[in-house]
């Protein structure tokens, strides 16, 4: 992870003190990066996090994809909310 964009991510963490914050978390690639950022930022600036999903119901995969998700939330220790919305 960039030491630079730890900084500037901590920087703003620092200012604004958060007690929790609410991450919706795709399982893309920005959302990962943004989510083990914000992990290295805990052991400096604590806070409680908790990871959002929702499942717009479009994919046949991404029941499957949010389930997987919601593994990876629990092996980090993390509370993880899915959202499922129904195909009309």
């Amino acid at each position: 992870m960039s030491t630079t964009l730890f900084h500037s991510v901590k920087q703003v963490l620092e200012r604004s003190t958060p007690s929790h914050l609410l991450l919706g978390w795709s399982g893309g690639a920005d959302s990962t990066a943004l989510l083990h950022l914000l992990l290295e930022c805990q052991s400096v600036v604590p806070f409680k996090m908790t990871l959002v999903h929702i499942d717009h119901s479009w994919r046949e995969e991404s029941q499957q994809e949010a389930r997987a998700l919601e593994e990876k939330a629990k092996v980090l220790n993390i509370p993880f909310h899915l959202h499922v919305l129904l195909k009309p």
